[in-house]
């Protein structure tokens, strides 16, 4: 039900035209548009991620199909994204190389925290190949 939700917004984000600027007739200051509304979607869907990662039972099919219908555009930051992933393969020890790779192939390194590259750089569930990512970009 969430994918389907999520589905229909970024569908109907995406047909909004992105050129067309809209201001309050006093203030002159734009409305609340499709940008902020994508990363306030981006937000909610991450913190989501973060509570269903805890399933044991979550597939990883469920969890990365969610998390690829969020662009990287609509997250400024990929703390909540990388918490996510992080919660995710602490609750799944037995998930294979290639698994690993493709649940952290949305997160973009250079959009983390300070505090959450520390953590990263610490963190024995990733791969190496991600770690070596953050530590570039640290």
């Amino acid at each position: 039900m969430v994918q389907n939700l999520v589905e229909e917004f970024m569908s109907h984000i995406s047909q909004t035209d992105p050129t067309k600027k809209e201001f309050n007739e006093g203030t002159r200051s734009p409305k609340f548009g499709p940008d902020a509304s994508k990363v306030l979607v981006a937000k909610l869907i991450d913190g989501y991620l973060a509570e269903i990662a805890r399933d044991p039972n979550l597939p990883l099919s469920k969890f990365v199909n969610l998390a690829e219908h969020i662009t990287s555009i609509s997250r400024p930051s990929h703390d909540g994204l990388y918490r996510a992933i992080d919660m995710y393969l602490k609750e799944h020890p037995g998930i294979n190389k290639s698994e690993r790779k493709r649940i952290c192939r949305f997160m973009e390194c250079k959009k983390l925290s300070a505090e959450a590259c520390m953590h990263a750089v610490q963190n024995e569930r990733l791969p190496l190949s991600v770690v070596v990512q953050v530590l570039f970009f640290e």
